[in-house]
């Protein structure tokens, strides 16, 4: 009589669906940011004052705001909606800044973190994710041997 074995492909199915669903959502991410930076207007701004407010206990928080003159001549004051540190943007410097022509209130100062975090986030979460989960599924298949003190 053959004795059925345990099944654990569902677990594992589960696993790497969620890691798939990371990567989509980093993928939107990266769509999105495109897309702002394809219909954007690159400008210079200039940092004039930080806000420090804690969302938790010792959990603080250092946003810039800064203007800048859009393509009218119009000038923009925007508080920025992601942390960026004093000592890399300091009151009174120069900044790149981003916006789109139709809302200039959007403006993003032109570093990696506050344009690409909403990408950066869940592409590493998903690649610490899919890291040992592939080195499991290659062990289960003999091509890895994960077993302690193996050569």
């Amino acid at each position: 009589m053959i004795t059925p074995q345990p099944n654990n492909h569902g677990c594992a199915r589960v696993y790497f669906s969620f890691i798939v669903i990371i990567f989509a959502v980093a993928a939107y991410f990266a769509w999105q940011t495109g897309a702002f930076l394809r219909g954007s207007i690159r400008t210079e701004g200039i940092v004039t004052s930080f806000s420090t407010w804690n969302s938790a206990p010792n959990k603080w928080h250092n946003t810039p705001t800064f203007s800048f003159n859009d393509k009218s001549g119009k000038e923009v004051v925007v508080q920025s909606k992601v942390d960026i540190s004093s000592i890399e943007a300091p009151i009174g410097r120069r900044v790149p800044v981003v916006y789109r022509s139709d809302q200039p209130e959007n403006a993003v100062i032109a570093f990696v973190w506050p344009l690409w975090n909403k990408v950066i986030i869940p592409f590493a979460i998903g690649l610490l994710l899919a890291v040992p989960g592939i080195l499991i599924w290659l062990g289960k298949k003999g091509i890895v041997n994960l077993k302690k003190g193996a050569t």
